[in-house]
Parts: structure tokens; sequence; C-alpha cells
């Protein structure tokens, strides 16, 4: 079930490495797709590194809790990705407030650090 986020990521990956080869100024023509072109590459960043971490946290609640029959089904595991997605999502979202007016070496300083920070949350 887990494997899905890495289905969705490399999806993702594929699909930017073609419209990259066959399309190489669609990203520089409109800025507002750039801008959402960033934030779904943080959100599919994130939720590789956070799919890691809730595994490690699902079986350590298993081990901590054997008598719990919740954490057994599946429906645990459907809530358990549904946050993750919306946690994801969430904490993504300043990529659109960071304004590109910015000198362009800080901009690109500051927003490695920003994911850096935030896709090393999930280990």
């Amino acid at each position: 079930m887990y494997l899905l986020h890495y289905f969705f990521c490399a999806i993702y990956w594929i699909v930017k490495y073609i419209l990259s080869v066959f399309y190489p100024d669609a990203y520089n023509s409109d800025p507002g797709l750039c801008t959402f072109q960033e934030y779904i590459q943080t959100v599919v960043i994130c939720q590789v590194v956070y799919a890691l971490g809730l595994v490690s946290i699902r079986r350590l609640c298993i081990i901590i809790y054997p008598q719990r029959r919740l954490l057994k089904t599946n429906k645990w595991s459907f809530i358990c990705i549904g946050v993750q997605w919306i946690f994801g999502m969430i904490i993504s979202m300043p990529t659109f407030f960071i304004s590109v007016d910015v000198r362009k070496g800080l901009f690109f300083i500051i927003k490695k650090i920003y994911i850096f920070f935030f896709s090393s949350l999930g280990m």
C-alpha cells in the first residue's frame, strides 16, 4: 500500500523529464506554472520521505499495542496515508509564498534549506 507513494513519485519525474525534453521553454513562459511545479515537486519529494517515517511509526505502534485491532486493519492504513498526504500538502504551501523577486542566489539557498528541512522531517 505504501508503494503508491513511490509510484506517484516515479510518474511525476518521468512526466517532468519528458516535458523538459520535448518542451524546454514550457516552464519559462509562465511564472505561475513554475510556482505550481515547485509545489508539486516539494509535495512528491516529501511524500516519499514521510512514507518511510509512517511505515516505521505504524510498525512501532503495532509492536507496542499488539492487542489493538484498529492498528492492524486497512482502515488504519488509509487513515495514516490520508493524514500523511494532507500534512505533506500543508507543509509544502510556503513554496507559493516565497517570492522570486528576492535575489536569485538567496532565493535558491532559502529554497534548498526549506526543502532539505521539511523532506528530512520524516526520518
